[in-house]
């Protein structure tokens, strides 16, 4: 909303993966999609191309998949954000 309580955004939907796209992505990708990765599909998972923060969509288009290394270091503001919670 903004100073005048319209409505700006009302967001969109999910950026959970629904089952159905999950299974398209395996036979698509066939593995992790970084170079030279060879993680196969059942140890990877849906990374949004465009982030979903970003208004990336949760389709097809926008989804591929990435092991958790590769994932990881595709969103280092995570691992910025657990080393500063560290003990």
């Amino acid at each position: 909303m903004d100073d005048k309580g319209e409505i700006l955004n009302v967001g969109h939907s999910s950026r959970s993966v629904p089952r159905q796209l999950w299974k398209a992505l395996n036979p698509r990708d066939r593995h992790c999609l970084s170079p030279g990765c060879t993680t196969p599909p059942e140890l990877c998972s849906p990374h949004h191309r465009r982030h979903w923060a970003d208004s990336g969509p949760t389709d097809l288009s926008n989804l591929e998949l990435r092991c958790d290394i590769h994932q990881g270091r595709l969103h280092l503001e995570n691992h910025r954000f657990r080393q500063s919670r560290a003990p």
